[in-house]
C-alpha cells in the first residue's frame, strides 16, 4: 500500500481543513471534499480489489459511508492529514464485513419469517378429504 505523501501547509491544507472540521466547522467541507475524495476513492478500491468480483459494494459507496461515519463522530482532534486516512482505512473493513454478513443473511432468508407447520396446529375444517376418493376423481 503507497504511504500518505506529506502535504504542503497553508489555511486550505487538508490537515488545516480537517481540524477545523473536527472544531465543529462543518462549512469547510465544500473545501475539503474536493481535496480527500481522490484519496479515499484509491484506497476504497483497493480493499475492493480483495473482495469477490460480484460483489454489489461499490468503492464510491464505501467512500460515502466512511466519510459519513468519520464526519458524525463527535469532533476528532485530527492530527493529520495521514491521520485522516489511517482511521478511514481502519473504518472500511467494518463496513464491508457488515455488508457481507447482512448478504449472507439476506441469502438464508434473514428477512423471511420461517414457520413449522404442525398438522395438529392447523384449524379443522369439520371435513376431511378421503384421499382415496380423491385419488379416484382425479384418474
Amino acid at each position: 500500500m503507497k504511504a500518505i505523501q506529506p502535504e504542503p501547509g497553508g489555511e486550505n491544507s487538508i490537515t488545516a481543513l480537517l481540524q477545523q472540521l473536527g472544531e465543529g466547522t462543518r462549512r469547510v467541507e465544500a473545501d475539503l471534499i474536493p481535496q480527500i475524495y481522490p484519496a479515499l476513492r484509491q484506497l476504497a478500491a483497493r480493499y475492493m480489489r480483495n473482495e469477490r468480483g460480484n460483489h454489489t459494494l461499490q468503492p464510491t459507496a464505501l467512500v460515502h459511508e466512511v466519510y459519513a461515519r468519520l464526519v458524525q463522530q463527535p469532533q476528532i482532534p485530527w492530527q493529520s492529514h495521514a491521520h485522516f486516512f489511517a482511521t478511514a482505512s481502519q473504518h472500511m473493513r467494518p463496513i464491508l464485513v457488515d455488508h457481507a454478513r447482512s448478504r449472507l443473511a439476506a441469502k438464508r432468508g434473514g428477512i423471511l419469517q420461517h414457520v413449522t407447520l404442525d398438522e395438529a396446529l392447523l384449524p379443522a375444517t369439520g371435513q376431511t378429504a378421503d384421499i382415496l376418493a380423491l385419488h379416484e376423481a382425479l384418474e
